[in-house]
Parts: structure tokens; C-alpha cells; sequence
């Protein structure tokens, strides 16, 4: 057009407004690409694809007329009959069959259909046109964007034009009466005075002859003059009747709408106008009764019909919203239905898509106004439990995950300032958060974290009492910036409340202080959201507006994340950092509950009611779920007493989750480590259990594989922390650290020689040198070095205590010590890196000041080490000193620091006096 626009004006051309409007739609283009002919070579062209036209601009002057041009051929979108990727091998054998044969490529192609993905090397994207003699054929690298362009393009305008489900029916003698008296006022509303007056007399006619009861307000007369909006009548009429012959309900309404599917833009408020009473008479037509045998079916019909029709008539949103959504709101009856066919419909559109998104702010504005529209909330949440259906290891994997997605949506937008959902639901939807965190796209994860957002802001609002949150309230509080206030400023502006009250944390603004947590950028990445622009209201800012605008939405970007999505893309995290995500999130939810506002009654509500839904999948097998089911239950059970039982059941879910190792990821093991790391703290400290659990810490570290360690090593950590604060390692609790657990282990002691036996370690035969080369491994990983130190700085901590009251005992002077000499080689050399060597010996019980301090950084500690053997010489307890230049070897080998390298050296020198002449010789 720019070129004809060079010799001739724009208003002189006078081109069709079609043809105009190519130059100006917004489209997907595509090259480099070329068009490809069995008969001649490669076109190189542009193909542009807009919302309703296919373009092939070719980039190489043609002849034609004897003039040298570019081709520029128009397809519009409803002329493509077929769409196809082929491979160019299958392009070039259908090429040499028969011209009449060419349909068997369209049947026996093994080629990618529209609901499919290109697949091969070399693809062609073919598209047949109708009427064309042979089908349009395209080679390019960007296959693919082409495919799904045009895909795109055909699906959006087959869903904008195709015509609401309304059906005319057979009308049946029963449905004359509501037939009729839906013509008498359809017409009532008409532009024709004398249609008026006529649809007036009609009116007075049918109630006549059905004797219906409309009190006073019909009389016939001659010369009256109907005006034109006679709205205020027409709706006494309409109560009336309604209240006195509501069997016309189901007939009126189904007139009604198919009237609305054929009536002009001007009629259709009049039509949602009469309907409105007889809307309130619908939740009467729940149930199938002898005299409505398909009551049910036909209220199902018309409200899946209102849905539709709101989708299909943009410039009508807000008269939907205001005069039938709102009003079927209040119809208690009709709850069940309606939010069935809201889901049913948004499930046949799929999740980002404009419908769905429409569907959601019609279930927020009936939610608005009735609580009961709430229960989404677990019905999503009786979805998520429904994946244990299907073994799949990620829930976007699942056959379910569609309707996940959708649910999501629909929750998402329900959820903002709802107190009653956020009130009566909080349990279901932080299981909801906790099960499908990180699940799926990107659109998704943030869906995920709207909600919470949205629960939390709706509990913060039951507690404001008139305050309101300005915009620096999260720099006083978290010392972030956020919209999230500082400090909490009254709606009066009598009296400002101190910056220093925000301070006190109250529950406002504890509630408050964790929407300011929520946005910053370590929580979001617990969502998985690594992007801060990631929004869950993307589709919405732009997919509708209330001026009655059609769909702003880019098709081609709004494919995409359909794609997306269909596929379940997102950024897997290992399972520990996914476990450790819900771990943290779950803490969000157990903050809330805690909150002073909530803490004496609700809380504990919510705290039972999430135990139980937890509980129900604990122990059911669920790849995708039951991992962050068992971490969700060691969270909720360490504030409360464990019982035995169930730490036995979690102790057999281990066992079988460990017996499959191997077979499926390590999701299952590892979260039933933390779980019990968790009820650890909430074990009585009689537990026949509780001692018992370091030694299966022991042996999942045995097993050597690193995840599972890291894991062991934090039980075996929280296990020691829990005994040593029962007092289990005191004198009157057995002979120390070695002795107590030694006799722990008896129980599982068959089992355990076995796993000894295959590491190669003996426990039975030294204790401390197993225990050392156990957790050297620990010190060796980078991942696990930290945690291994501190369990080392942890044992080095209760040992000393156990040898100071061991060594005071002059009652038994042969009593052994327990060994502390294993755990300070392994540590120290670290300890000297970090400088911390001066901590590791005070925690070793040496009194440490600044002499001390100053002579260990001089290469003191050796003495120290000296004076500590000679102490276990005093006791005859170095009989484990031989296997300790083996440790040592074993540390120099890995070791890579000149600094620990110098620090083993120096104690394997000491070690090598400390021995026997025998050793010495060695």
C-alpha cells in the first residue's frame, strides 16, 4: 500500500476498509522463509499472520503484464481447510504420486496435526486453501512459529465467531404459555410505537387466557400510548407473574435467551432486564419433579447459556454483572449449579485464555456476595489429593493438571479482599500452596503466589480497625521497600499512630509485615518466581475492558503460554531445594495461625483441620504429592507431642522408600528424613524411639549417596541436640556420650553390623573412629562441609562435658573417658582456615583467654592435644589411637589448603609419639 500511496493519494484510492486495515494489524511475521513448488525452485517471501488474514509477500520481482512487481497474496482465515507439518522427505514421495492420489497424503502422512508438535529434521508447514488447486508449501528454520501462529490465529476467530449454544426446541403445549407471554414483552421494549401498543394488548391476552395473576396493572383500552422504555412496569409485571405462576420460569427464560441470540444490540438490556425476576424463581428448578422431569437439565442449559452469551457480548460485561450475575448471587438454590457450569465452561477454553479469565470475575462478583461460592477452594483442593490416580513424579505432569490450572485462575481472582474465604478456607489453601508449589509455567507460579498474597491481605483487613497501609510502612518493619506500609496511619486523621507502634507488632502488623515479606525476592523464589516482573495478573490488565472492547490479547503470546502451560515447562529444582521451598512457605501459613488475633481459636482450627488433610496423604503413594505431604506433617507435628504410632508408620514409609531407591528419585526418602527431623523436637523424652533415630541418621548417611547424607547428617544433628537438652548423656543416665549410644543401638544392632560390615567401618570395635570417617565425608563436600562442622563442634560440646564429670569420678578410677581426641583432628584443620580454633577447644572445655588464644594461633594446640591424651592414657582409654594416622591420611589425601595441610601434619607428628614403639616403627 505504501507504494501505490507514492502515485496515488489515500482517499483518491479508495481502497475497501479490509484491505486497509492489512497494513494496520498487528500480526506475527515470519522469515526468513521460502515458498516451496515441486515444479519451480524456493520463493523467498515474508508471510505476516494477523488475527484474520494469512499474507505471502514474495521478496523476488515477478512478471506479470510484461511489468516487473512483488506478489502480495491474501488468504483470509477462514479459508484455510487444512494445516499441516510434513517432513521433506514425505513432501518429496508424495510428490511423485499421482495428482489424483495427493489425499492419501493427508490420510497416511505421518505428519503433525493441529493439536500436535513439528517433529523431524527438516519440516514443511503445508496449508491448503479452499478452492486452491494445490496446497501452499513453506520451508524455514522457524517452522514452528508458523505452525502455531496460524493455529493460533484459526482458534481465536472460531471462538469470537462462532454462535452462543442457544438451540430453538420443539415447543411443547406445556411451553405455550411462557412462550408467548416472552413474545408480549420482548416486543413491549420495541423502538415501533405500534409494536408496543400491540405487544401490550398481547400481553393482556395471555394473561387472560392462562388466568395468571398480575393484580392491578393490566386494562385494556383503546388509544394508549406505551412509551418507549417503559422499564419500571414491565419489571412490577414481571415480579408478579413470577411469584404467581413460576412454572413459566424454565420456558420464559430459555425464549428469553434465544430471543437475546437474535435480537439487536439495543434489545438485548431490555431482554436481561425482564429476565431478572424470573432469574430469582430458577433456584426452584434444581431438581427434577414430576411435573419438570428435566428441571435439572434445562437450569443447567440456561445458566451455561448465560455464561456464554456474557462471553460472546463484550459491550454487555457490566449489564451481566449488574443484572444477572449479581442477582442469581442471592439464590442460594442455585450455588452448586451455577459454579459447576462457571468451571465446566472455563474448562473447555483451558487456563490464560481471555474466557477463563472473563469467568473468573463472574465467579468473584457471585462469591462477592455469597460465601458459598468460597467452597472452589476445596474442591480444588479434592483435585489435588485426586493425582495419587496416576504415578507421575511432578504434578504438572499429571492428566488432572488442566483443571489444576484452571481451578488456579478462578481462585486467584475469587480470592482478592475475601475474608470469608480467607477465614473459613486458610487450612485448604495452604495445602493447595504447599502441594503445587512450583508447579508448572512460570503464569502459574505466580498465579500460586497471587493467592497467598490475597489470603493474607484479606486476614490483614479483618484486623486494620480503620488503618490503612501507606507506602513506606515495609522499610519500618522488614527494612525493605514495598507498597506495604509505615507506619499503620488511621483512616481519621485525628490522631497519627508513632512510626515506633509498627514496632510492637501487633497483629495487623505482623500480618501486614508479612505482605511486605511476600514480595521481596527470597520469598518469591520459594514460588519459584525468579523473574520480579512475573505477574499473575498479566492476562487480566490486558484481556478486557469494561468500555466494551473486545480481547486486547496478543493470540500469538496468549498460545504461547498455552503451550507453556499444556507442557508443564518450568525450572525443576533438585527435591531437597523444592522440600526446603515448601518447608519455608509452610511457615508462612503457621505465622498466620500463630498470630495473636488468631492463636487462641481460629488458629487452632486451622492448625487441626491442615494436620488432617495432610495426614490423608501422608501415607498414601504419590510421587508428585506425598513428599511435601511427609515434610507439611513433620512441620504441623513439631509443635505438638508426637505419639509413637505415628512415628512408626513414618519409620515404615522410610524402609519402603528406601527399598526403591534407585527405581524413582529421592524425593520420598528425603522428605520423610525431614519429617522426622521435625518430630524429633516434639518426641517425649521416654521414647523408646528417640535414641533409636540416631542410628538410622547413621545408617541413611552409610548409604553414601550425597543428598541422602546431607539429610542424615541434619537428623543425626537434631537427634544429639534433643538428648543432650534430656539430660540422656548425665551419670545417671548410663556411662556417657559412647555408652548411652552404643546401648541405643541393640535394638537395631543385626541391622546395623550389616551396613558396618558393607562401609567397612566398626562401630562395635571403635566408635570414635567410625563416627569420624563417617562424618569426614561430610567434611570433604562443599554442600555438607558446613552442616558436618557444626555437628562436629556439637559432639566435641557434650564429649567434654561427659569427660569432666567422667574424670571427676575418683570413685572408679578405671572408669574409661570418652574419646574427644577423633572429632578435634577432623575439625581443626577447618577450625584454623576459619580461625575459629580458640571456640573449638573451649568447646572442648579447655579455658581458652588470650594467652591461650594467642599460643594455639603459635601452633599451641599441640600441647593441647598432648595434655588431652596424656588424660586418656591416665584413664586407659587409647586403645582407638592406632586407627587415628589413618584418618589423617585420609585428610591429607582430599585436603587442598597449604594452611590444613600444615595443621595435619603437625598433629600426625604428634600422633606418631603418642603410640607405642610398634606404631612408631610403621
Amino acid at each position: 500500500l505504501s507504494d501505490l500511496h507514492e502515485f496515488l493519494a489515500s482517499p483518491q484510492a479508495d481502497l475497501p476498509p479490509g484491505t486497509v486495515s492489512l497494513d494496520g494489524d498487528a500480526g506475527v511475521s515470519v522469515s526468513p522463509i521460502s515458498r516451496v513448488s515441486r515444479a519451480h525452485p524456493p520463493l523467498p517471501c515474508i508471510v505476516k499472520v494477523t488475527p484474520e488474514a494469512v499474507q505471502i509477500t514474495a521478496l523476488r520481482r515477478q512478471e506479470v503484464f510484461g511489468l516487473s512487481t512483488y506478489f502480495n497474496d491474501v488468504y483470509h482465515i477462514t479459508e484455510i481447510t487444512d494445516l499441516q507439518v510434513v517432513s521433506n522427505s514425505e513432501y518429496v514421495e508424495a510428490g511423485e504420486a499421482d495428482a489424483k492420489n495427493r489425499s492419501a497424503l493427508h490420510r497416511s502422512a505421518s505428519r503433525t496435526s493441529e493439536g500436535e508438535r513439528p517433529r523431524g529434521d527438516e519440516q514443511l508447514v503445508v496449508i491448503r486453501f479452499e478452492g486452491s488447486g494445490s496446497a501452499v508449501t513453506f520451508s524455514s528454520p522457524k517452522h514452528e512459529l508458523l505452525f502455531k501462529a496460524v493455529r493460533s490465529a484459526r482458534a481465536r476467530y472460531a471462538t469470537h465467531t462462532a454462535v452462543p449454544t442457544v438451540q430453538e426446541r420443539v415447543i411443547r403445549p406445556a411451553d405455550v404459555p411462557g412462550t408467548l407471554l416472552n413474545v408480549a414483552l420482548l416486543n413491549c421494549g420495541s423502538e415501533s410505537a405500534t409494536l408496543r401498543i400491540s405487544a401490550y394488548r398481547m400481553l393482556i391476552s395471555v394473561v387472560a387466557t392462562f388466568s395468571m395473576d398480575v393484580g392491578h396493572e393490566l386494562a385494556f383500552a383503546s388509544d394508549l400510548c406505551l412509551p418507549p422504555n417503559p422499564l419500571q412496569f414491565i419489571f412490577r409485571i414481571c415480579t408478579r407473574l413470577s411469584l404467581s405462576a413460576p412454572d413459566m420460569t424454565l420456558e420464559l427464560l430459555s425464549e428469553a435467551l434465544l430471543a437475546f441470540t437474535k435480537s439487536p444490540q439495543n434489545m438485548k438490556p431490555w431482554i436481561l432486564h425482564y429476565m431478572q425476576p424470573w432469574l430469582r424463581c430458577l433456584g426452584q428448578f434444581t431438581h427434577d419433579t414430576a411435573a419438570h422431569p428435566d428441571a435439572l437439565v434445562r437450569t443447567q442449559d440456561i445458566v451455561r447459556s448465560l455464561i456464554r452469551l456474557h462471553l460472546k457480548e463484550p459491550t454487555m460485561y457490566m449489564h451481566f454483572k449488574e443484572h444477572v450475575w449479581a442477582l442469581i448471587a442471592n439464590v442460594e438454590e442455585l450455588t452448586d449449579i451455577v459454579l459447576d457450569m462457571l468451571v465446566t465452561v472455563a474448562m473447555e477454553y483451558g487456563a490464560l485464555t481471555v474466557e477463563t479469565e472473563l469467568i473468573a470475575d463472574m465467579l468473584a462478583t457471585v462469591a462477592g456476595q455469597n460465601p458459598r461460592y468460597n467452597k472452589l477452594a476445596p474442591r480444588l483442593r479434592k483435585l489435588v489429593a485426586q493425582t495419587c490416580t496416576l504415578s507421575v513424579t511432578h504434578v504438572s505432569a499429571h492428566q488432572l493438571w488442566p483443571e489444576i490450572a484452571v481451578y488456579m485462575r478462578l481462585l486467584l481472582t475469587m480470592s482478592f479482599s475475601n475474608c470469608n474465604l480467607a477465614d473459613e478456607y486458610l487450612a485448604d489453601i495452604a495445602f493447595i500452596t504447599c502441594m503445587l508449589l512450583k508447579a508448572g509455567p512460570g503464569m502459574i507460579q505466580a498465579t500460586l503466589h497471587g493467592i497467598v498474597m490475597h489470603v493474607v491481605h484479606s486476614l490483614a483487613l479483618t484486623q486494620c480497625n480503620g488503618a490503612i497501609i501507606d507506602q513506606t510502612f515495609s522499610s519500618s518493619i522488614t527494612g525493605a521497600n514495598s507498597f506495604a506500609g509505615n507506619p499503620v496511619r488511621q483512616l481519621n486523621d485525628k490522631d497519627a499512630v508513632d512510626a515506633g507502634a509498627a514496632q510492637n507488632l501487633s497483629p495487623y502488623a505482623q500480618l501486614a509485615q508479612q505482605l511486605a515479606e511476600l514480595i521481596q525476592a527470597r520469598t518469591r523464589l520459594n514460588f519459584g518466581l525468579r523473574a520480579k516482573s512475573t505477574s499473575a495478573v498479566t492476562f487480566i490488565a490486558s484481556s478486557y475492558t469494561r468500555g466494551g472492547a473486545a480481547s486486547t490479547l496478543n493470540p500469538e503470546a496468549l498460545m504461547e503460554f498455552k503451550d507453556e502451560l499444556a507442557h508443564g515447562s518450568a525450572v525443576l529444582d533438585s527435591p531437597r531445594d523444592a522440600l526446603d521451598s515448601v518447608e519455608r512457605v509452610a511457615h508462612v501459613f503457621l505465622r498466620i495461625m500463630d498470630n495473636p488475633a488468631f492463636a487462641s481459636g481460629r488458629g487452632n482450627a486451622w492448625r487441626a483441620r491442615w494436620t488432617t488433610l495432610v495426614t490423608a496423604s501422608t501415607f498414601v503413594f504419590n510421587p508428585a504429592v506425598q513428599p511435601r505431604a511427609f515434610v507439611l506433617l513433620g512441620k504441623l507435628a513439631a509443635a505438638d507431642e508426637v505419639d509413637d504410632d505415628l512415628l512408626y508408620q513414618t519409620l515404615a514409609t522410610l524402609r519402603g522408600a528406601l527399598a526403591s531407591f534407585g527405581e524413582t528419585d529421592e524425593s520420598l526418602p528425603i522428605s520423610v528424613l525431614l519429617c522426622l527431623v521435625n518430630m524429633v523436637g516434639g518426641l517425649p523424652p521416654d521414647s523408646s524411639y528417640l535414641a533409636s533415630l540416631f542410628w538410622v541418621g547413621i545408617a541413611v548417611m552409610q548409604i553414601g549417596h550425597l543428598p541422602l547424607y546431607r539429610v542424615g547428617l541434619t537428623l543425626v544433628a537434631k537427634v544429639l541436640r534433643t538428648l543432650d537438652a534430656c539430660g540422656a548423656f548425665l551419670p545417671e543416665n548410663g556411662d556417657g556420650f559412647q555408652h548411652f549410644l552404643m546401648a541405643a543401638r541393640v535394638a537395631v544392632e543385626k541391622a546395623a553390623d550389616q551396613v558396618d560390615e558393607l562401609v567397612g567401618i566398626s562401630f562395635r570395635s571403635s566408635f570414635g573412629a567410625a563416627l569420624s570417617l563417617l562424618l569426614l565425608r561430610g567434611m570433604e563436600d562443599m554442600s555438607a562441609k558446613d552442616d558436618a562442622y557444626e555437628v562436629l563442634l556439637q559432639i566435641i560440646s557434650i564429649v567434654a562435658s561427659c569427660r569432666k564429670w567422667q574424670q571427676a569420678d575418683t570413685a572408679n578410677p578405671d572408669r574409661p573417658c570418652d574419646l574427644i581426641l577423633p572429632y578435634m583432628i577432623l575439625v581443626l584443620p577447618t577450625a584454623s582456615v576459619r580461625k575459629e580454633m580458640g571456640h573449638v577447644f573451649s568447646a572442648a572445655g579447655v579455658v581458652v583467654n588470650a594467652d591461650v588464644k594467642a599460643s594455639i594461633e603459635h601452633g599451641g594446640y599441640v600441647r593441647l592435644l598432648e595434655q588431652i591424651h596424656k588424660n586418656d592414657i591416665a584413664r586407659k582409654s587409647q586403645s582407638d589411637y592406632i586407627l587415628y594416622p589413618s584418618i589423617l591420611a585420609a585428610m591429607l589425601h582430599r585436603s587442598r589448603s597449604d594452611q590444613e595441610i600444615m595443621i595435619l601434619y603437625s598433629i600426625l607428628a604428634s600422633n606418631i609419639t603418642w603410640v607405642d614403639t610398634t606404631m612408631s616403627l610403621l
